[in-house]
């Protein structure tokens, strides 16, 4: 509901979303606009709380206050190559997850300079594409990673503002401001120039330093934890001694010609006759694992899980946020915060939040689409809710979480996974395959042990990071935004 009567008083309906403004402004529209839509979107509204602040407002402009550079590298044509001779190359719909794994690799001798393309440590990256408005803070984990020329690079004048902008463009109004014109009007593609139209208040030094620690803080939380998801890695790898996924000694009927040839026994068929069940590879790693671990056994024997779990699809019933329940998507699964999430309504939804919330140390693994991602549910991901398309599995205990997941987010655990593919346009699998999956149990104990432990505080870790960044953004709200 528009009120145009000069700015006067309105009466406000809690359940309409309503706004004040002059005739003037509707003059001054090009197309001389009378749909209240125009007027109420969030990303006006977001800039009239903006222009509430008491601190002067001011543009992201290069060269400006805040911003000392922003680009993104020219164009290029990708030269896509296999892992052992290529360079690692990351996707922009990467750039939030914690610890990202590159998904393609290019020749070094694609005609770009590759210097250009890798990222740079306490700028920003903001995806000008796609997902609008995606961003993240470099810090270790992301330093010299490649990246496209679908991110726009951020650089600052003054550290301390890289983490303040961020927390700020972070927040509910940020995220409206990055994702509309001046306008209010919903953009699809974002140029550097895109910048010098948005305005953010700017605080004293004091509040933008100490917002900006609690940013530099809970990156270098999430660094440390994915040190320690690493090397928990390697030393799950290095007591079952395996080497390089691509060494592995596959048996194969005709060494001769480029296309795989093997030879199936009948009574190993299992009822599948797609040839990516009993590819080679599957069988060089099960057959290595017999030999180093203690003993081979599965996902769904009760030693290792309680309970394996897909919830039924149903009709979801979407509310604001103070009346709902967080609702993310399997796309969502390697990030830390997820942002633009729905709100699964609490009182329409009292029969399934019992299988749907989640819980600290629960494993998940996407089950169509992408199929073998791999989390272990942190302490703040407790009681949100996550869609259907994403399996969980219940550690039998915390003694053994962190390992499960330590095992399936390897290469060898998701060859073991994806294995179980099938379908004929939408990739998926269930919940019988995930219990079917392989898994060693180590004959070293204690380092069995020392895996799981170094995955369950790495979990921990993350959870701090997340009230760290939580609280800047907290900070923008209360002390920015007044």
């Amino acid at each position: 509901m528009v009120d145009i009567t000069q700015g006067t008083e309105m009466t406000f309906f809690p359940s309409i979303r309503n706004i004040s403004i002059s005739f003037s402004e509707i003059l001054n529209t090009v197309d001389k606009r009378l749909d209240a839509n125009f007027y109420c979107s969030d990303g006006r509204i977001a800039r009239g709380e903006i222009a509430k602040s008491p601190f002067k407002l001011t543009n992201l402009n290069p060269n400006e206050y805040f911003v000392s550079e922003c680009y993104y590298p020219n164009r290029f044509k990708r030269i896509y190559v296999n892992q052992e001779c290529g360079l690692e190359f990351y996707m922009p719909s990467q750039i939030n997850e914690v610890n990202p794994k590159p998904e393609k690799y290019i020749s070094s001798k694609t005609e770009v300079d590759i210097e250009e393309l890798k990222v740079k440590k306490n700028s920003l990256l903001l995806t000008r594409s796609g997902t609008i408005g995606s961003l993240t803070f470099v810090s270790d984990t992301l330093d010299g990673k490649i990246f496209s020329d679908d991110v726009i690079r951020i650089f600052f004048h003054q550290i301390e503002d890289a983490g303040y902008v961020y927390a700020f463009l972070k927040t509910k109004i940020g995220q409206d401001i990055l994702n509309t014109n001046n306008y209010g009007a919903v953009i699809k593609h974002i140029e550097p120039s895109h910048l010098s139209e948005i305005q953010i208040p700017n605080p004293p030094n004091n509040i933008k330093k100490q917002i900006h620690e609690l940013v530099f803080k809970s990156f270098a939380l999430r660094d440390e934890a994915n040190r320690l998801a690493e090397e928990a890695e390697r030393s799950l790898i290095k007591e079952l001694n395996l080497p390089p996924i691509n060494q592995l000694k596959l048996e194969v009927f005709d060494n001769n010609y480029d296309i795989t040839s093997f030879v199936i026994q009948a009574s190993k068929f299992q009822n599948r006759f797609d040839c990516s069940f009993h590819i080679p590879l599957i069988t060089a790693i099960e057959k290595h694992l017999e030999i180093h671990a203690e003993y081979v056994t599965s996902i769904g024997d009760k030693q290792i899980s309680e309970n394996i779990f897909l919830p039924g699809r149903f009709k979801r019933v979407y509310v604001n946020e103070d009346q709902g329940v967080k609702f993310i998507g399997s796309r969502q699964i390697g990030e830390l915060n997820p942002i633009n999430t729905k709100f699964l309504s609490i009182s329409k939804h009292k029969k399934e939040l019992s299988q749907l919330e989640l819980k600290e140390n629960m494993i998940l693994v996407s089950r169509s689409g992408t199929i073998g991602n791999v989390k272990i549910v942190p302490k703040h991901w407790e009681d949100w809710v996550i869609n259907e398309h994403v399996i969980r599995i219940i550690p039998e205990s915390n003694k053994i979480a962190g390992y499960i997941y330590a095992w399936l987010q390897t290469e060898y655990g998701k060859e073991l996974i994806k294995r179980f593919t099938f379908g004929s346009v939408v990739d998926e699998i269930d919940v019988s395959n995930i219990a079917s999956v392989k898994i060693p149990i180590l004959r070293n104990k204690q380092t069995q042990d020392d895996v799981n432990e170094m995955i369950i505080k790495s979990n921990g870790l993350l959870y701090s990071a997340f009230l760290l960044e939580s609280e800047a953004m907290a900070l923008i709200t209360r002390n920015v935004l007044v």
